[in-house]
């Protein structure tokens, strides 16, 4: 996936060289865009004009109504971005993918 964005950012920059490309991710697509930004960050091996030290990211998973797998840190691709980097985290109030309080979270709750 960070290949196919890697891509696709190289083709907008190359259509519009005098303008910033921005990356921006939804749902799953944040990792993708976090991923691309830690891995490009100190190479700065894309295009010039791809902005490679921010992003706007919305929608990102971090709960959800189940329990991630225990191979699943979603909160990974977040915490690995560069301290320098100018993220715009963008989520609705009623999104289950960010409710800290789902039943999963508590053994003693039911599950719905």
């Amino acid at each position: 996936n960070v290949a196919l964005v890697e891509a696709a950012a190289s083709r907008a920059a190359a259509a519009a060289p005098d303008a910033p490309v921005v990356l921006v991710g939804h749902s799953f697509g944040c990792r993708v865009v976090a991923a691309l930004l830690v891995k490009h960050a100190a190479a700065r091996d894309l295009p010039a004009n791809v902005v490679l030290d921010g992003a706007v990211l919305e929608s990102y998973p971090l709960y959800g109504d189940s329990p991630p797998k225990p191979t699943t840190d979603r909160a990974a691709a977040a915490r690995a971005l560069p301290a320098e980097a100018k993220v715009l985290f963008l989520s609705g109030a009623n999104d289950p993918f960010l409710n800290r309080t789902n039943k999963w979270r508590d053994a003693a709750a039911p599950t719905p």
